[in-house]
């Protein structure tokens, strides 16, 4: 049993539930989703308009109810009865005089409230079984008048904070509180913890809400604290979801999170929704108990990574979600210790954690078996030879020796740990003569050989060129509410941006929901960045180097050759000078230089020559448009300069530099540049903003339904220009108020209002779908049938027909490829003559100008007669 579980399977001992309640309330966010989340009444009620929420409005037109499943209709049009469920926002009002009894007469009536055809409780019943006699049943008029028997009113409900009459019956409670007392009764609910907590009754309890009141105090405390926790990451609230999750753990009486698991996991059709939930939930939970027990697992044995909140690996802050780290595999007691403290004191993650054990395992079982190897104090030389020969002579599980490089790596780890931890209390005992073990008998670790996972440049070519075809079959169940269309751009989406960012699938799928984000002119920017520093030819990512502010770089500035080097289509002019640049030196360098540093130069220019060929390529890919515009753009980042140092001071003078007096000032330039920028932008936006009112205007005349998608589309805009633009929001829902408004108020032509022509297109489309899969099993039906046509010819006839087209498609595909190879070639070629070029005209004139400098000046002297 995990610890984990441990801290979930006991409930917290009675004189700790209340520290424990006040400790989970304390981490309570207030206000939170103050429009949907009532703190007096533990209720949720789900907004169809926030996207953090699991509920969406009926696409019926003029239906105001909601449905679970993007896209769907309501549970009402599904069943072709628009308006049989009840509107979700519509609530009972109470009547402060109800009617009474109608037995009665002369003056004297009965004075309890009339419930079922204007009779009381008692009399409706006694009218009822008036026909069990044998007798025929009077009518009510007749029973009313004829009835002596008359009843006092009744007392007020005995739910609290009602002020309505009981409806005579045993529970004490009112009509409408004794029907909902009914149907809670059932899910476990009580009499006493029924009454005990104020119940208005306007909550109706539809599908789009969630009650947490009649939950144990900390089951219900913990659950609010878990979705405020998701809702901070952006996870959505699936109404739907925490709707069974109330109901399970009423019926099962269930106290904490780990049992509700239990409970919904037993269930002959578990729901996925409510599992993943409750195991994040239950994570969450086993945390915040355990910090609150005040216990340190560090101390023990046995690690739940996931309870101590341990980063995954070393590469990263995401906390695990799982994972036993257990020391006791350790025989040794102080090298378990000292694992244990080492790990601690240094906050190793998870990943780190287990090498730690894996590697001091190996000297625990080489000291086991040593005299003096349980006391620290006592080892010897021997005892540290011992313990090379182990790692010398390390084994896998499976028996077979282990590589050069890991018992390497495995004891040059423990060696770190006695060094960094000497420190420590438990490494402070063990025997200098021990302390100093070295691996001199250890074979030395080969080059690491590791042939990479990046997928080849040539596959990714082929899949850059056939990216519609990354796409699902019409077989593939696609999820309730998401077109295929949608679904395929999805996946190539993903494709894109596991190519363009060089991130793992992992990472992909975890981004969060606001990376893109998008400007006031609705062109998005991604915010998923590396951090980085600014170089002359790029941008660097190396960690250190990014610390250092670019002033320590590992490689020397030779960026070409490192893979933490970034460049884009603006830094094409440093590449291009830089080349030239490099190209001189290697003319200049001739024969005075030895072999390698003419190698290194080449292999320099090569690597530059990669980057400059890739970025041009990208640059062909855009439109005539894009490309002006960034030629644009670099031209002015040209033209506008670096900060300059303020200048120096001689004498308590700023001294003068002549050259601002020659060269005209480039601050104005820029200014009126970004001027020119900024104005070109609002008029844009502008433009932007009436086309977006116009497609409003357009939409609300004509038949198709008004959305937000629906506008941003006719307005050629990206939605994100409207939702983070209020007023174009405002616009745009009050024209799809009016139009919904003018549907449901509109007078039926040729029998079919346009609330029913939508929900009947939309059962259509249902219907196109199956059509659609029946002609798909027809068109295999037809190839089956054409291949039982083509049966009828020879082997011989089709192997030959086959092997002229191969024989075809093969010639093709090798004149194809020579074809590129002479191209590529010559544009190499043409490549480098223009960088020689370059290169020969600038060290031409570096030439020219040292002869102009250095050319002696020859006096005549005066002709003598």
């Amino acid at each position: 049993m995990t610890a984990a579980a441990d801290f979930l399977r006991r409930e917290s001992p009675v004189s700790e539930a209340g520290s424990y309640i006040t400790f989970l309330e304390s981490m309570l966010e207030h206000p939170w989703r103050s429009g949907e989340w009532d703190v007096r009444l533990w209720l949720f009620a789900a907004d169809p308009d926030n996207p953090l929420t699991g509920i969406y409005p009926c696409p019926t037109p003029g239906c105001p109810r909601v449905a679970t499943v993007t896209g769907r209709l309501c549970r009402s049009c599904l069943d072709g009865e628009p308006g049989a469920e009840p509107v979700p926002t519509r609530r009972r009002a109470l009547h402060p005089n109800p009617p009474r009894c109608i037995v009665g007469s002369a003056g004297q009536g009965c004075g309890a409230m009339a419930m079922i055809k204007g009779l009381c409780h008692r009399h409706y019943a006694r009218w009822h079984h008036s026909s069990d006699n044998g007798q025929q049943r009077p009518t009510i008029e007749d029973f009313a008048a004829a009835e002596k028997e008359m009843f006092p009113p009744g007392k007020a409900c005995a739910s609290r904070g009602c002020g309505e009459e009981s409806n005579q019956r045993a529970s004490g409670l009112c009509l409408w509180h004794h029907a909902m007392f009914g149907k809670l009764a059932k899910l476990g609910v009580d009499h006493e913890a029924f009454i005990a907590v104020e119940r208005p009754l306007g909550i109706r309890y539809h599908r789009h809400e969630f009650c947490f009141i009649d939950l144990p105090p900390i089951l219900r405390t913990e659950l609010l604290l878990v979705l405020q926790e998701r809702d901070r990451n952006s996870y959505r609230i699936l109404p739907a979801t925490m709707r069974r999750i109330v109901r399970v753990a009423l019926e099962t009486r269930a106290r904490s999170i780990h049992r509700l698991l239990d409970a919904e996991q037993g269930r002959p059709r578990p729901d996925a929704n409510v599992v993943g939930f409750l195991r994040h939930a239950g994570l969450l939970a086993a945390r915040w108990r355990y910090r609150h027990s005040g216990r340190d697992m560090r101390s023990e044995d046995v690690w739940d990574a996931a309870v101590i909140g341990l980063r995954k690996d070393r590469t990263t802050h995401t906390i695990c979600s799982k994972g036993i780290l257990d020391f006791r595999s350790i025989s040794v007691n102080w090298l378990r210790q000292a694992a244990k403290e080492y790990s601690r004191h240094f906050d190793l993650a998870a990943d780190q954690v287990r090498d730690v054990i894996r590697t001091v395992q190996v000297a625990s079982h080489a000291l086991a078996r040593r005299p003096h190897g349980t006391r620290p104090e006592q080892l010897t030389r021997a005892d540290a030879n011992a313990v090379v020969d182990a790692y010398r002579h390390l084994t896998g599980p499976d028996g077979e020796p282990r590589t050069d490089s890991v018992k390497y790596d495995y004891f040059r780890l423990f060696q770190r740990m006695l060094r960094d931890g000497g420190d420590l209390e438990v490494l402070a005992r063990v025997s200098a003569r021990f302390m100093f073990i070295t691996a001199e008998s250890l074979p030395t670790a080969g080059p690491h050989k590791n042939p990479g996972k990046a997928i080849p440049d040539h596959i990714i070519r082929l899949l850059d060129a056939n990216l519609e075809l990354l796409a699902v079959d019409a077989a593939y169940a696609v999820p309730a509410g998401r077109t295929m269309a949608f679904h395929n751009l999805m996946l190539q989406t993903i494709y894109q941006l596991l190519r363009g960012l060089g991130r793992r699938p992992t990472e992909i799928y975890s981004l969060p929901r606001d990376t893109l984000r998008e400007t006031d002119d609705g062109q998005p920017y991604i915010i998923y960045v590396r951090e980085s520093v600014s170089t002359p030819l790029g941008l660097c990512t190396e960690p250190s180097n990014v610390k250092a502010a670019g002033q320590s770089c590992p490689v020397r500035n030779k960026c070409g050759g490192c893979q933490y080097y970034r460049a884009n289509l603006s830094h094409l002019p440093q590449i291009d000078a830089h080349i030239v640049a490099l190209t001189a030196d290697l003319s200049a360098a001739g024969g005075i230089a030895e072999p390698w540093v003419h190698q290194s130069l080449k292999d320099e220019i090569s690597s530059y020559k990669r980057m400059r060929t890739a970025l041009l390529k990208e640059k062909s890919r855009l439109t005539p448009e894009d490309r002006a515009a960034i030629d644009d753009a670099v031209t002015l980042l040209q033209q506008i300069p670096a900060a300059s140092p303020p200048p120096e001071t001689t004498g308590g003078h700023a001294a003068v530099d002549p050259r601002q007096h020659r060269q005209p000032n480039v601050s104005e330039k820029r200014q009126a540049a970004v001027a020119q920028l900024i104005a070109a932008k609002k008029t844009e936006s502008k433009d932007k903003h009436a086309s977006v009112r116009k497609a409003a205007a357009k939409l609300l005349k004509g038949p198709e339904l008004l959305t937000v998608s629906s506008v941003a589309r006719t307005a050629g805009v990206s939605r994100w220009l409207i939702y983070n633009t209020p007023e174009l929001k405002t616009t745009v829902s009050r024209a799809a108020s009016q139009q919904r408004a003018a549907w449901a108020q509109g007078h039926e032509q040729e029998g079919m209002t346009p609330k029913g022509a939508a929900t009947e297109l939309l059962r259509l489309h249902e219907r196109l779908a199956a059509v659609t899969r029946q002609r798909d099993d027809y068109k295999r039906a037809v190839r089956a049938n054409l291949a039982e046509a083509l049966a009828g010819r020879t082997p011989e006839q089709m192997a030959n027909y086959i092997q002229e087209l191969e024989n075809e498609l093969t010639s093709e595909r090798e004149n194809g490829n020579q074809a590129r190879t002479v191209i590529s070639t010559l544009e190499a070629t043409v490549e480098d003559l223009n960088d020689q070029l370059r290169a020969a005209q600038s060290i031409n004139r570096t030439m020219m100008k040292q002869r102009n400098e250095t050319a002696p000046v020859t006096e005549l002297e005066p002709r003598r007669p």
